[in-house]
């Protein structure tokens, strides 16, 4: 029928209306996130829309939203209260002054900041020794070929980063 929202399984091309999705306002937004005039939804892995409930539909929007290798969908995203990576909100974010991806190399782009904080793409926590005014990646892009991580700065010192924690 017009006017409807419906979700194609790709392996088995069953259709399944979304009865719940006002057809009228529903985008897409980037590779992750959609929304509605009253809804925002995380695209999981599995196919499905998941709500996120916490999320403000009129003031959400996609932060350079993007795949990466093995098409795993990185997604950021943010409202006028929260900041979300994929289906998580990240604690204490402020979304004012949050910038996803801040690194120009894009093997290394698993850093983001706000006024406050620096995170890191795989644990949503904040790296609390780390400063976000003078936060950078420096890489030449080697690190990756011997499987280490890349090496950080900030105005107190630089750093290597091993994916767990600041050495």
């Amino acid at each position: 029928s017009k006017n409807q929202v419906i979700r194609v399984d790709t392996g088995s091309g069953e259709s399944t209306p979304l009865s719940w999705v006002d057809p009228n306002s529903f985008t897409f937004l980037g590779t992750v996130y959609a929304k509605d005039k009253n809804s925002v939804w995380y695209a999981n892995s599995y196919g499905g829309l998941q709500k996120l409930e916490s999320a403000d539909a009129a003031s959400f929007f996609a932060i350079n939203p993007k795949v990466l290798d093995d098409n795993y969908h990185v997604g950021y995203g943010k409202d006028k209260n929260l900041v979300f990576r994929r289906d998580t909100k990240i604690p204490g974010a402020d979304p004012d002054s949050f910038v996803a991806d801040i690194s120009n190399d894009q093997w290394y782009n698993y850093f983001s900041k706000d006024k406050n904080h620096v995170y890191y793409l795989y644990g949503n926590d904040a790296t609390a020794s780390l400063d976000p005014a003078t936060f950078e990646v420096i890489t030449d892009g080697s690190q990756k070929d011997c499987g280490s991580g890349p090496y950080i700065k900030d105005a107190n010192g630089i750093y290597t980063f091993d994916y767990n924690s600041v050495a």
